[in-house]
Protein backbone atom coordinates (compact mmCIF):
# COMPACT_ATOMS: atom_id res chain seq x y z
CA UNK A 1 0.00 0.00 0.00
CA UNK A 2 2.68 2.67 0.78
CA UNK A 3 4.81 2.15 -2.42
CA UNK A 4 1.23 1.81 -4.65
CA UNK A 5 0.39 5.17 -2.91
CA UNK A 6 4.17 6.88 -3.59
CA UNK A 7 3.79 5.89 -7.32
CA UNK A 8 0.21 7.83 -7.80
CA UNK A 9 1.65 10.77 -5.80
CA UNK A 10 3.70 11.14 -8.83
CA UNK A 11 0.74 11.70 -11.04
CA UNK A 12 -1.05 15.01 -10.06
CA UNK A 13 2.05 16.44 -9.48
CA UNK A 14 2.86 15.96 -12.99
CA UNK A 15 -0.40 17.19 -14.13
CA UNK A 16 0.08 20.20 -12.07
CA UNK A 17 3.47 21.36 -14.06
CA UNK A 18 1.32 20.74 -16.89
CA UNK A 19 -1.29 23.71 -15.71
CA UNK A 20 1.57 26.14 -15.35
CA UNK A 21 2.60 25.53 -18.71
CA UNK A 22 -0.64 26.14 -20.09
CA UNK A 23 -1.30 29.31 -17.61
CA UNK A 24 2.02 30.65 -19.16
CA UNK A 25 1.16 29.71 -22.68
CA UNK A 26 -2.56 29.26 -23.31
CA UNK A 27 -1.63 27.55 -27.14
CA UNK A 28 0.72 25.34 -25.40
CA UNK A 29 -0.59 21.23 -25.43
CA UNK A 30 -1.84 19.00 -23.00
CA UNK A 31 0.82 17.00 -21.15
CA UNK A 32 1.38 14.00 -22.62
CA UNK A 33 -1.64 13.05 -24.84
CA UNK A 34 -1.23 9.69 -25.66
CA UNK A 35 -0.91 8.90 -21.49
CA UNK A 36 -3.96 10.85 -21.30
CA UNK A 37 -5.90 9.01 -24.24
CA UNK A 38 -4.69 5.52 -22.49
CA UNK A 39 -6.55 6.89 -18.98
CA UNK A 40 -9.88 8.48 -20.86
CA UNK A 41 -9.57 4.54 -22.16
CA UNK A 42 -9.34 2.84 -18.92
CA UNK A 43 -11.94 5.22 -17.09
CA UNK A 44 -14.72 3.38 -15.49
CA UNK A 45 -17.90 5.13 -14.32
CA UNK A 46 -17.48 3.29 -10.92
CA UNK A 47 -14.41 3.67 -10.53
CA UNK A 48 -13.45 7.31 -10.13
CA UNK A 49 -9.51 7.53 -9.53
CA UNK A 50 -7.51 9.85 -8.75
CA UNK A 51 -5.22 10.09 -11.99
CA UNK A 52 -9.26 10.11 -14.07
CA UNK A 53 -9.76 13.05 -11.99
CA UNK A 54 -6.32 15.20 -12.32
CA UNK A 55 -6.80 14.66 -16.13
CA UNK A 56 -9.95 15.94 -16.49
CA UNK A 57 -9.05 18.62 -14.20
CA UNK A 58 -5.83 19.35 -16.56
CA UNK A 59 -8.03 19.09 -20.05
CA UNK A 60 -10.81 21.43 -18.17
CA UNK A 61 -8.20 24.16 -17.23
CA UNK A 62 -6.24 23.85 -20.67
CA UNK A 63 -9.23 24.41 -22.38
CA UNK A 64 -10.86 27.29 -19.85
CA UNK A 65 -8.26 29.48 -20.95
CA UNK A 66 -9.81 29.26 -25.00
CA UNK A 67 -13.13 29.95 -23.34
CA UNK A 68 -12.17 32.92 -21.39
CA UNK A 69 -11.44 34.59 -24.69
CA UNK A 70 -15.05 33.86 -26.12
CA UNK A 71 -16.86 34.35 -22.50
CA UNK A 72 -15.07 37.84 -22.58
CA UNK A 73 -16.61 38.59 -25.92
CA UNK A 74 -20.92 39.15 -25.47
CA UNK A 75 -20.68 38.43 -29.55
CA UNK A 76 -19.26 34.91 -29.12
CA UNK A 77 -21.25 34.47 -25.34
CA UNK A 78 -23.93 32.62 -25.59
CA UNK A 79 -26.15 29.95 -23.71
CA UNK A 80 -24.85 26.84 -25.82
CA UNK A 81 -21.66 27.84 -24.99
CA UNK A 82 -21.84 28.82 -21.54
CA UNK A 83 -23.97 25.51 -20.27
CA UNK A 84 -20.94 23.05 -22.36
CA UNK A 85 -18.53 24.84 -20.11
CA UNK A 86 -20.95 24.74 -17.08
CA UNK A 87 -21.63 21.21 -17.21
CA UNK A 88 -18.02 20.35 -17.61
CA UNK A 89 -17.07 21.75 -14.48
CA UNK A 90 -20.18 19.72 -12.92
CA UNK A 91 -19.26 16.55 -14.31
CA UNK A 92 -15.65 17.13 -12.37
CA UNK A 93 -17.70 17.96 -9.41
CA UNK A 94 -19.42 14.58 -9.44
CA UNK A 95 -15.87 13.14 -9.79
CA UNK A 96 -14.68 14.76 -6.74
CA UNK A 97 -17.73 14.12 -4.59
CA UNK A 98 -17.50 10.48 -5.44
CA UNK A 99 -13.98 10.16 -4.96
CA UNK A 100 -14.26 12.23 -1.56
CA UNK A 101 -16.51 9.63 -0.42
CA UNK A 102 -14.09 6.87 -0.94
CA UNK A 103 -11.11 8.33 1.20
CA UNK A 104 -10.45 6.03 3.97
CA UNK A 105 -11.35 8.05 7.48
CA UNK A 106 -7.27 7.64 8.63
CA UNK A 107 -6.58 9.58 5.51
CA UNK A 108 -8.56 12.60 5.58
CA UNK A 109 -6.29 15.86 7.83
CA UNK A 110 -7.08 15.18 11.47
CA UNK A 111 -6.89 17.72 13.92
CA UNK A 112 -2.89 18.75 14.64
CA UNK A 113 -3.18 17.16 18.49
CA UNK A 114 -4.53 13.93 16.71
CA UNK A 115 -1.43 13.67 14.14
CA UNK A 116 1.31 14.84 16.74
CA UNK A 117 -0.31 11.84 19.27
CA UNK A 118 -0.41 9.72 16.30
CA UNK A 119 3.07 10.01 14.97
CA UNK A 120 4.55 9.78 18.21
CA UNK A 121 3.61 6.59 19.25
CA UNK A 122 4.27 4.28 15.73
CA UNK A 123 6.72 4.99 13.56
CA UNK A 124 4.82 3.01 10.54
CA UNK A 125 1.92 4.64 11.19
CA UNK A 126 3.81 8.34 11.12
CA UNK A 127 5.20 7.23 7.58
CA UNK A 128 1.37 5.86 5.98
CA UNK A 129 0.35 9.28 7.73
CA UNK A 130 2.63 11.06 5.94
CA UNK A 131 2.17 9.71 2.66
CA UNK A 132 -1.21 10.19 2.43
CA UNK A 133 -1.07 13.39 3.61
CA UNK A 134 0.94 14.36 0.68
CA UNK A 135 -0.70 12.16 -2.07
CA UNK A 136 -4.09 14.37 -0.74
CA UNK A 137 -2.44 17.87 -1.08
CA UNK A 138 -1.28 16.64 -4.77
CA UNK A 139 -5.25 16.21 -5.29
CA UNK A 140 -6.68 19.23 -3.47
CA UNK A 141 -4.15 21.32 -5.26
CA UNK A 142 -5.22 20.49 -8.95
CA UNK A 143 -8.78 21.05 -7.46
CA UNK A 144 -7.81 24.50 -6.50
CA UNK A 145 -6.22 25.10 -9.90
CA UNK A 146 -9.95 23.53 -11.11
CA UNK A 147 -12.16 26.16 -8.95
CA UNK A 148 -9.75 28.74 -9.75
CA UNK A 149 -10.59 28.76 -13.73
CA UNK A 150 -14.16 27.96 -13.04
CA UNK A 151 -14.87 30.64 -10.67
CA UNK A 152 -12.87 33.06 -12.86
CA UNK A 153 -14.97 32.16 -15.99
CA UNK A 154 -18.41 31.65 -14.20
CA UNK A 155 -17.72 35.33 -13.13
CA UNK A 156 -17.78 36.75 -17.01
CA UNK A 157 -21.31 35.42 -18.13
CA UNK A 158 -24.73 36.06 -16.64
CA UNK A 159 -25.00 35.28 -13.03
CA UNK A 160 -28.48 35.10 -13.24
CA UNK A 161 -28.79 32.39 -16.26
CA UNK A 162 -30.28 28.78 -15.26
CA UNK A 163 -28.34 26.13 -15.51
CA UNK A 164 -30.66 23.44 -16.19
CA UNK A 165 -33.04 25.69 -17.84
CA UNK A 166 -36.00 24.79 -14.75
CA UNK A 167 -35.24 27.85 -12.43
CA UNK A 168 -33.95 26.30 -9.78
CA UNK A 169 -30.46 26.46 -9.67
CA UNK A 170 -28.36 29.59 -10.94
CA UNK A 171 -24.92 30.15 -11.97
CA UNK A 172 -24.51 32.33 -9.04
CA UNK A 173 -25.40 29.34 -6.61
CA UNK A 174 -22.86 27.32 -8.52
CA UNK A 175 -20.38 30.21 -8.23
CA UNK A 176 -20.78 30.78 -4.32
CA UNK A 177 -20.85 26.88 -3.76
CA UNK A 178 -16.94 26.76 -5.57
CA UNK A 179 -16.04 30.01 -3.64
CA UNK A 180 -16.55 27.92 -0.10
CA UNK A 181 -15.07 24.50 -2.17
CA UNK A 182 -11.75 25.97 -2.86
CA UNK A 183 -11.72 27.92 0.70
CA UNK A 184 -12.25 24.63 2.42
CA UNK A 185 -9.49 23.02 0.06
CA UNK A 186 -7.20 25.01 0.74
CA UNK A 187 -7.67 25.13 4.58
CA UNK A 188 -7.01 21.03 3.49
CA UNK A 189 -4.00 21.48 2.05
CA UNK A 190 -2.68 24.01 4.74
CA UNK A 191 -3.47 20.77 7.20
CA UNK A 192 -2.43 18.58 5.31
CA UNK A 193 1.27 20.36 4.76
CA UNK A 194 1.38 20.69 8.77
CA UNK A 195 0.95 16.72 8.41
CA UNK A 196 3.46 15.93 6.00
CA UNK A 197 6.31 18.14 7.91
CA UNK A 198 5.42 17.48 11.57
CA UNK A 199 8.16 17.01 13.99
CA UNK A 200 7.84 14.65 16.65
CA UNK A 201 10.04 16.11 18.93
CA UNK A 202 9.65 19.52 17.74
CA UNK A 203 6.58 20.53 16.19
CA UNK A 204 6.98 23.24 13.57
CA UNK A 205 10.77 22.44 13.13
CA UNK A 206 11.44 20.71 9.59
CA UNK A 207 13.65 17.51 9.62
CA UNK A 208 16.02 16.01 7.20
CA UNK A 209 13.71 12.93 7.16
CA UNK A 210 10.88 13.89 6.07
CA UNK A 211 12.01 15.46 2.29
CA UNK A 212 10.06 12.99 0.09
CA UNK A 213 7.35 14.62 1.54
CA UNK A 214 8.33 18.31 1.85
CA UNK A 215 9.27 17.80 -2.27
CA UNK A 216 5.82 17.03 -2.89
CA UNK A 217 4.47 19.55 -1.23
CA UNK A 218 6.03 22.04 -3.27
CA UNK A 219 3.42 22.24 -5.99
CA UNK A 220 -0.05 22.64 -3.54
CA UNK A 221 2.25 25.46 -1.77
CA UNK A 222 2.64 27.04 -4.93
CA UNK A 223 -1.15 26.55 -5.76
CA UNK A 224 -2.20 28.24 -2.34
CA UNK A 225 0.33 31.01 -3.02
CA UNK A 226 -1.41 31.60 -6.19
CA UNK A 227 -5.30 30.98 -5.67
CA UNK A 228 -7.39 34.39 -5.47
CA UNK A 229 -9.29 33.06 -3.01
CA UNK A 230 -6.36 32.07 -0.56
CA UNK A 231 -6.10 34.39 2.58
CA UNK A 232 -3.38 36.40 3.43
CA UNK A 233 -2.56 34.64 6.08
CA UNK A 234 -2.76 31.43 3.74
CA UNK A 235 -0.79 32.38 1.34
CA UNK A 236 2.28 34.28 3.84
CA UNK A 237 2.28 30.91 5.45
CA UNK A 238 3.11 28.72 2.55
CA UNK A 239 5.51 31.20 0.77
CA UNK A 240 7.30 30.98 4.21
CA UNK A 241 7.00 26.88 4.45
CA UNK A 242 8.22 27.00 0.89
CA UNK A 243 11.41 29.48 2.30
CA UNK A 244 12.14 26.55 5.03
CA UNK A 245 11.70 23.63 2.56
CA UNK A 246 14.33 25.38 0.39
CA UNK A 247 16.96 26.20 2.83
CA UNK A 248 17.04 23.35 5.79
CA UNK A 249 16.89 20.66 2.66
CA UNK A 250 18.49 22.21 -0.09
CA UNK A 251 15.43 22.29 -2.71
CA UNK A 252 16.43 24.91 -5.45
CA UNK A 253 12.55 24.80 -6.97
CA UNK A 254 11.38 25.71 -3.30
CA UNK A 255 12.52 29.05 -4.17
CA UNK A 256 11.61 29.63 -7.50
CA UNK A 257 8.00 28.69 -6.49
CA UNK A 258 8.28 31.07 -3.84
CA UNK A 259 8.99 33.76 -5.99
CA UNK A 260 7.01 32.48 -9.02
CA UNK A 261 3.41 34.57 -10.30
CA UNK A 262 1.21 32.34 -11.90
CA UNK A 263 -2.54 33.74 -11.17
CA UNK A 264 -4.73 30.76 -11.62
CA UNK A 265 -7.97 32.53 -11.59
CA UNK A 266 -8.98 34.35 -14.34
CA UNK A 267 -10.22 38.16 -14.60
CA UNK A 268 -12.29 40.08 -16.50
Amino acid sequence: MFFSTLIVVLIPRQQIQAIVLATTDPTSELWDSDYMASVYSNDSPEVITPETIACKILKFYHRSRKWATYAQDPTKRNQKFSLEFIHAAQSILRDIDSWDSQIPLDWRCAEPDVVRLALSQDHDTAASSRVAASFLSLIRACEVCFYSSAIGIFTMVDSGMNVEGDGTDLLSDIVQKMQLRVQAVIKNICGNVHRVLESNDEPGVLQQGHAAGAYHVLWPLWAVINCPFASVDQVDKCRETLGQIGSTLGFNLAFLLQEASFPLGLQK
